[in-house]
């Protein structure tokens, strides 16, 4: 009887350790860029399409109101330094047609939401001319930011909130085509995008 118990008891244990160690394994995953100690973090990745139909500024196509990571932190200042950290980009060229000259991909994102100057960042180019993996590194402080809208319209913003660095939903996209005619600058393309942010002393 003892040991039928024993044996239960056992079982129990080892169905709630199973069910628990593998729940508590996804939530530190999801959750380890909400630490406060945490040096790095995902800002965006997602698999993105341009249609080459939304010609938002001259030829250039936008994907717009791009979802934030879940886990990026709002404020870039405490407790951690990101602001005076790095910023590395890099795109998974997944499809794409032929170009006569390379192209280029950007990102950027709105610092507040409902904001009638619309502030946002634009900036951190890669060029490419054909599918492949693609990256690069620039310091968060040499990112470029404008007002869209309003008396200062494409003037250097200098009063972003840095407390509150992002409106989640208003993270963007854009290939520029550059010098390519149309029906040889590539569209459609599929790319996947990825911006993780570091630290101030923290190298990608």
């Amino acid at each position: 009887m003892h040991k039928l118990l024993l044996t239960l008891v056992l079982l129990v244990l080892t169905i709630w350790w199973q069910r628990n160690y593998s729940t508590n394994r996804v939530e530190l995953w999801e959750n380890q860029t909400k630490s406060p100690g945490a040096k790095q973090f995902v800002l965006f990745d997602d698999v993105v399409t341009y249609t080459g139909k939304r010609r938002l500024w001259e030829n250039w196509d936008f994907v717009t109101k791009l979802q934030i990571h879940p886990g990026a932190p709002e404020n870039w200042l405490h407790p951690v330094n990101f602001v005076d950290g790095k910023l590395k980009f890099e795109v998974q060229v997944l499809e794409m047609g032929p170009v006569e000259v390379p192209v280029s991909v950007h990102m950027g994102w709105w610092n507040r939401e409902g904001d009638p100057e619309i502030r946002h960042t634009a900036g951190a180019p890669i060029l490419f001319s054909k599918p492949g993996t693609y990256a690069t590194i620039v310091p968060i402080r040499q990112i470029r930011a404008y007002y869209g809208a309003g008396p200062r319209e494409n003037a250097l913003v200098n009063d972003w909130n840095w407390h509150s660095a992002y409106a989640r939903g208003r993270f963007y996209t854009f290939i520029q085509p550059k010098d390519n005619p149309p029906g040889k600058d590539g569209f459609p393309y599929k790319i996947r995008a990825t911006v993780t942010i570091y630290a101030a002393g923290e190298e990608p």
